[in-house]
């Protein structure tokens, strides 16, 4: 479910996939933080509608991290987790930008 709703509500040229059985990635190439973070939230809202019925499964938790080729990936990902972690240690339902 969440990775239809997140297929369906990205650029045609950005990426999704499943990391662990609960955290997804979503690349978006020259994607400024702020709208990064806006279609986040729309996204967030369209997965809420999803589950109408039940509300208490609606928790997720977002992180944004930007990065320019000057950066690699694998440091790109570590900022992502941090950033992750600190959302779910703040608690859920939230976007945590690096």
């Amino acid at each position: 479910l969440a990775a239809a709703v997140l297929m369906d509500g990205v650029r045609h040229y950005d990426l999704v996939g499943r990391v662990t059985a609960d955290t997804f990635l979503i690349c978006m190439p020259d994607c400024p933080e702020q709208p990064a973070v806006r279609r986040l939230e729309v996204l967030y809202e369209r997965f809420k509608a999803t589950l109408e019925d039940h509300p208490d499964l609606a928790t997720l938790t977002w992180s944004v991290s930007i990065t320019d080729s000057e950066h690699g990936h694998a440091q790109l990902l570590r900022r992502v987790d941090d950033a992750l972690e600190r959302a779910r240690a703040a608690g859920r339902a939230g976007v945590i930008t690096t």
